[in-house]
């Protein structure tokens, strides 16, 4: 009797455990402290690791150059251009598309600028005539300066030039004229220069050096 008991107790207590969970799914259980996932599984050699990351490579720059491409369309730039290029062409396109200006602003600024513009005719005074005739305006003719020049080179030649035998002796300029003619240093330099050259040359020489520029003149 007392056997049945036991047996009886030891069958029951079998039937309250229990029972061990098949499912996969439900609970996972946590890896020890400090050890990795996937302790248990074969390392990679050196090759298998520069093979996977490699891969990697190739995804990551598949994956930025879609993303160049998608942006490019957007911003309707030409898709072979260079990262650079891109960037900084949908940096300037979203900066003038944030400071677009409405036309009351274009219509602001244009009124300031004419007010700029009539203060300046008025500071240039009433002399000052804007005219678009093209026919006011005094051509820069290179032919005239030159002529302008010679003309006033040939003027201090025959200043400077002594009188010829013919000429009256009144026209030769006497050391008393020149004493009057001293208002600035630059005719106090032509006197002294005069008086140089009327010492170094006798008049027949002078002559003869007067005809000679002037014959280079006329070449």
């Amino acid at each position: 009797m007392e056997s049945e008991k036991v047996s009886k107790t030891f069958q029951k207590g079998q039937s309250q455990q229990p029972e061990p969970s098949t499912s996969t799914g439900s609970v996972t259980s946590r890896p020890r402290r400090g050890r990795p996932s996937g302790a248990n599984r074969v390392p990679l050699t050196l090759e298998e690791r520069r093979a996977r990351n490699a891969q990697y490579e190739r995804e990551r720059r598949e994956d930025f150059a879609a993303a160049q491409t998608e942006l490019a369309e957007a911003a309707g730039c030409d898709p072979n251009t260079s990262t650079i290029n891109l960037m900084a062409f949908v940096v300037t396109k979203l900066k003038n598309a944030s400071e677009d200006l409405s036309i009351e602003e274009y219509q602001r600024i244009n009124a300031n600028l004419e007010a700029h513009i009539a203060s300046c005719f008025e500071r240039l005074g009433p002399e000052y005539v804007l005219s678009g005739d093209e026919d006011d305006v005094e051509p820069d003719d290179s032919n005239t300066r030159k002529r302008k020049l010679s003309q006033e080179t040939s003027r201090d030649e025959k200043r400077m030039r002594p009188a010829s035998p013919n000429s009256p002796e009144s026209e030769l300029p006497t050391p008393s004229q020149f004493a009057h003619h001293t208002q600035s240093p630059l005719l106090q330099l032509e006197t002294a220069l005069e008086q140089e050259i009327a010492l170094r040359f006798s008049q027949d020489d002078l002559l003869q050096i007067y005809g000679a520029l002037e014959s280079e003149d006329i070449i």
